[in-house]
């Protein structure tokens, strides 16, 4: 049998009764770079989110990585990125689960990886730290002070 890639489900495998079950090993999921407007209100009614904090959530994740794109000079493309990102984690996981900022620190790292922006983590975090406080207790990426 050789493999297929559909756009439904994985097929399910189950041989005997006590068998793992997922997709087949040599199943191939293709990418989904867009999401359908349905798919996003069956998922935002899963989460049971009204739309006016659904759009508070939206905007706080998004200007935090604006903040700190702005902060660190990063490209538009990897802002874009790591705004796509953050969405895509907020239709899986229900706002009470995480903190925002984790969140969109952690999109703005990985959209930094796969765009090639050299930025370490510890930058990101530094570069939103430095925002919030005054000129005096600003930090370097390079100190010693733990930023978590």
């Amino acid at each position: 049998m050789a493999p297929t890639a559909s756009p439904s489900e994985p097929p399910v495998v189950r041989d005997q009764p006590g068998d793992r079950v997922g997709p087949h090993p040599s199943y191939i999921e293709i990418a989904k770079p867009y999401i359908l407007q349905s798919r996003i209100q069956k998922c935002l009614s899963e989460l049971s989110m009204t739309d006016a904090k659904e759009d508070a959530v939206r905007l706080q994740g998004v200007a935090y990585i604006d903040q700190v794109r702005r902060a660190l000079q990063l490209p538009v493309r990897t802002f874009n990125t790591a705004v796509i990102y953050y969405h895509k984690f907020r239709l899986l996981h229900a706002d009470n689960e995480y903190n925002f900022a984790d969140a969109a620190a952690a999109a703005l790292f990985t959209a930094c990886k796969i765009e090639d922006t050299l930025k370490k983590s510890r930058e990101i975090l530094a570069a939103h730290w430095n925002l919030k406080v005054g000129v005096g207790e600003q930090l370097s990426s390079d100190d010693p002070v733990s930023l978590f």
